[in-house]
């Protein structure tokens, strides 16, 4: 399992590696694929079919993934049909104005250790940029992955970021708003596609969170 967010009512966005099987690293099947929004112990607030998935440009599934290849870690389910739940936005570039050294964000993610329930980290920040990549000091865990990156601002809560690695248990390592505007952008299914083109300390600390 991984954790998704409903960014549109038709598009839920994730990190690319949850769309393979990490085993076989092979595209999982569009009919294994389910987004259970909103689950709470035995409780949801949707059970959302996949029509297709997308990736960026360049992502190529790894068991031992390199921090150089984390900002291609991004991955798109477009559903079947749309949700009558209330999406969260991504952040645009516009509302990316209000962003500091000292901003602070929320960590959300199902964690395999407690996975029915999502838990949240309230605050933390953006250490640096490597690689494209931002390093953050939110702990996370297995089952975390493509969990948001959640930014409070005047508009209402926006997805800033996707979590992909941990690093170290303490840190981890997440794909910014500006790796996947494109996208997002062009988010839409066509026959037999699965990608879609758009235009070193720390390498072996990195641990993939399928």
């Amino acid at each position: 399992m991984c954790t998704g967010t409903l960014i549109a009512p038709k598009i839920v966005l994730t990190a690319a590696h949850c769309l393979y099987d990490m085993r076989t690293l092979k595209l999982l099947p569009e009919d294994h694929l389910l987004f259970m929004a909103g689950v709470r112990r035995e409780n949801y607030s949707a059970r959302l079919e996949s029509a297709c998935v997308l990736t960026g440009k360049g992502f190529v599934p790894q068991q031992k993934p390199k921090l150089r290849d984390i900002h291609k870690d991004v991955g798109i389910i477009v559903l079947k049909e749309a949700s009558s739940l209330t999406p969260v936005p991504p952040l645009t570039l516009q509302e990316a104005g209000i962003l500091s050294k000292e901003t602070r964000f929320q960590a959300v993610g199902y964690r395999r250790s407690r996975r029915y329930l999502p838990t949240v980290v309230s605050s933390c920040k953006v250490l640096g940029t490597t690689q494209d990549t931002w390093i953050t000091d939110c702990p996370t865990e297995s089952g975390a992955s493509g969990g948001p990156l959640l930014l409070k601002t005047p508009n209402g809560l926006r997805v800033a970021g996707i979590t992909s690695a941990k690093i170290n248990g303490k840190r981890s390592a997440v794909v910014p708003f500006l790796e996947w505007q494109d996208l997002i952008t062009a988010a839409r299914c066509s026959p037999g596609a699965s990608s879609f083109s758009t235009s070193p300390a720390l390498e072996n600390q990195v641990d993939n969170l399928e």
